[in-house]
């Protein structure tokens, strides 16, 4: 069983409030707003990478911007990086998925 996600969320009104306390669907809002802007950042990041790719002379350096690329490319952004809570927010979607079943 994953445990309650007690970590604090700050809401658009800085309102503070624990993960676990959130409603089915302000949990679920939130996992959807947090994608679509990890989606979004996600051509502003590449096109940084293809700058860094251009200023590179090292060949190991520039397979690893390569590599880094590719997977942007094919997987974009992960909402993970880049919003800290945004495994504790999975988290605890997923035990409301166990606790339904």
């Amino acid at each position: 069983m994953i445990r309650k996600q007690t970590e604090i969320w700050i809401t658009k009104d800085k309102e503070k409030i624990r993960i676990c306390d959130m409603s089915d669907s302000h949990l679920a809002n939130t996992i959807a707003m947090l994608d679509r802007k990890a989606e979004n950042i996600t051509p502003c990041i590449l096109l940084e990478a293809y700058r860094a790719l251009n200023s590179l002379n090292g060949e190991m350096a520039i397979y690893a911007i390569e590599g880094e690329i590719d997977h942007l490319i094919e997987y974009g952004v992960d909402p993970s990086t880049i919003y800290p809570l945004y495994d504790n927010l999975v988290l605890e979607s997923q035990r409301r998925e166990e606790l339904s079943i």
